[in-house]
């Protein structure tokens, strides 16, 4: 089936998800100058966390692109939907480097709800926040059943499981650590 989209109802969409890329870029570009600030004052987040930001920035700075050259309004949703499945993926990367539940980096999730809850309808809504849901229960299972590797940005290794023996971590004094005491 053909989409047939008026010109000035594909010119609004595409301003629309113009904006909402330019938004996005914000935020990220945001977070990697936070990222950049925190290393000069030798508050370093990992590495990983910083190239997964780099990597949604240019899913981002592809998504506008695409936009801005998309032929119809069907094509400029498709690339929104495909980008928002490639943030769930960034959005998981971005929680399991700072750390999982030890840290409180699943805050990286609240951006992506917020944003895509304003733009798509409930039921598209629904998706996308029951898709972040499974994601990160996801990887608090991998790592919980030791699947993947614990990472730990208060002390910047990795651990098993928390019945490895080192657990909890002291603080390292790196905002979002606990200020717990340190386990010998």
């Amino acid at each position: 089936m053909e989409d047939v989209t008026t010109p000035s109802r594909l010119e609004a969409t595409r301003e629309e998800h113009a904006q909402l890329a330019v938004a996005r870029l914000v935020v990220v570009g945001t977070f990697v100058a936070l990222w950049i600030f925190l290393w000069l004052i030798r508050i370093p987040y990992p590495v990983p966390f910083l190239l997964v930001l780099v990597l949604e920035g240019a899913a981002f700075g592809l998504y506008s692109r695409v936009v801005r050259l998309a032929p119809t309004e069907r094509a400029i949703n498709a690339a929104y939907y495909a980008v928002l499945a490639v943030e769930l993926v960034l959005l998981t990367a971005m929680v399991y480097f700072l750390g999982g539940l030890s840290f409180f980096g699943a805050y990286a999730y609240v951006f992506g709800l917020i944003f895509t809850n304003s733009f798509v309808d409930v039921r598209r809504g629904v998706i996308y926040t029951t898709s972040a849901a499974a994601a990160f229960t996801s990887l608090v299972l991998l790592d919980a059943t030791g699947v993947i590797p614990h990472t730990d940005t208060c002390k910047r290794v990795t651990y098993g499981t928390p019945t490895h023996g080192s657990w909890p971590p002291p603080s390292s004094g790196r905002p979002g650590c606990s200020s717990g005491s340190s386990v010998g």
